[in-house]
């Protein structure tokens, strides 16, 4: 997958309402993550690492379906 956070700024270049932008991030959020039993722990932590990037890029967008995502990650 190519630069996660160039795609992210391609989703916020298009101007779309708050709830169109957090679902598209949401649909790229759920292309990068698959983590079947083929992909090395390395792949797998890449993959964690995106998904917190694009979880961070929802808050401004919304702030609710942020907080509920991030919680995952403290655990």
């Amino acid at each position: 997958m190519e630069n996660i956070r160039e795609r992210i700024q391609e989703i916020v270049d298009l101007k779309l309402s708050n709830r169109e932008t957090t679902d598209a991030l949401l649909r790229l959020d759920a292309d990068n993550v698959d983590l079947g039993s083929e992909f090395t722990k390395v792949e797998k932590d890449r993959m964690k690492t995106n998904s917190r990037i694009i979880v961070r890029a929802i808050k401004p967008y919304d702030n609710d379906t942020y907080i509920l995502l991030s919680k995952g990650f403290d655990s």
